[in-house]
């Protein structure tokens, strides 16, 4: 969730076999997204790049279904951004 709200500046909230506590889910979400409104060093170049590279790398086991879906509406659109560093990243 942390990484679509740096990237896109809205959440998805991925269906799993197991029941979500909404009721818990949705403060957490309202909390992150103003911490992250609050700090824009966490919107930077920088961390796009790395949030990039984290999908890329790092094994989402539970979200194998889910994930290209997300890729394609979050990352792809940095295809074309200014910055070769989060050209790269998506690359």
């Amino acid at each position: 969730m942390t990484i679509s709200g740096l990237l896109t500046g809205r959440f998805y909230l991925f269906l799993l076999k197991n029941d979500l506590d909404q009721d818990r889910i949705e403060p957490f979400q309202r909390n992150l997204i103003q911490v992250l409104n609050q700090n824009p060093e966490f919107k930077n170049d920088e961390s796009k790049s790395i949030s990039i590279k984290t999908l890329s790398e790092f094994p989402f086991p539970i979200y194998q279904e889910n994930l290209p879906i997300f890729v394609k509406d979050t990352v792809l659109l940095y295809l074309d951004h200014c910055n070769p560093l989060i050209r790269q990243s998506v690359a």
